[in-house]
């Protein structure tokens, strides 16, 4: 019982990351925290509690109260020899009612704070350990367009489309650049989650947006 909520010991990794320019010019190294045993478990942990958030849980039938047909009764009770029947609605004619179908549900439900903290801790040092982490001073496009996106992707030698770029607050300019291929996503550092890190292959992240999840522990 207790051993599911115990927490494994971690082990930490103190590695150095090249911070690039929109050139992919080396212009400093930082430090890294990682994990040197980072778990899928954990990962998959959160990724399924958000998950359950997204689903609607809508499906829904139709119970006697709910059928639009008429309540007159179709034939006399007795001496029709033939089975006794109330309305239209009855469960067993053609657009009756369902008895015991699924009448909606909410899938989401909660999971500890820390759990959180430490899927997106393991789910970073993924990240790191495949070398899908791309660390720029500055996330800064030449123009508001998707051209100027390719032209980045070719600068930093990135073949995907499958992105997340991450900064320290809302750019319209990325936005805008990223709107019209379907796979590449942005995020400011507040709504990094680790849903949105592990469905996009390659994570792009400002220097400053780094410093946050530093302060925050998490790598």
């Amino acid at each position: 019982m207790w051993s599911d909520r115990r927490l494994d010991k971690e082990v930490l990794n103190v590695i150095s990351a090249d911070v690039k320019n929109h050139k992919s010019e080396v212009v400093k190294k930082v430090s890294l925290t990682v994990l040197a045993n980072w778990e899928m478990e954990k990962i998959s942990k959160v990724v399924k509690w958000q998950q359950s958030i997204r689903r609607l849980g809508t499906h829904n039938t139709k119970d006697v109260s709910e059928i639009a047909y008429s309540t007159k009764k179709l034939r006399k009770q007795k001496g029709g020899g033939c089975a006794r029947a109330r309305n239209k609605g009855a469960v067993q004619f053609r657009g009756g009612a369902t008895i015991f179908g699924p009448d909606g549900r909410k899938y989401d439900y909660k999971i500890n704070k820390k759990e959180k903290v430490l899927g997106l801790k393991h789910a970073l040092s993924l990240k790191v350990e495949k070398k899908e982490l791309f660390i720029l001073d500055t996330i800064d496009f030449t123009a508001s367009t998707v051209k100027a996106l390719l032209e980045f992707k070719k600068i930093h030698g990135i073949k995907t489309n499958s992105l997340l770029l991450v900064d320290s607050e809302k750019n319209e300019k990325i936005l805008k650049s990223i709107n019209n291929i379907h796979e590449a996503n942005f995020l400011p550092v507040v709504g990094i989650n680790v849903l949105s890190v592990v469905e996009n292959q390659i994570l792009i992240m400002s220097e400053n947006a780094l410093k946050t999840l530093q302060e925050r522990g998490v790598i």
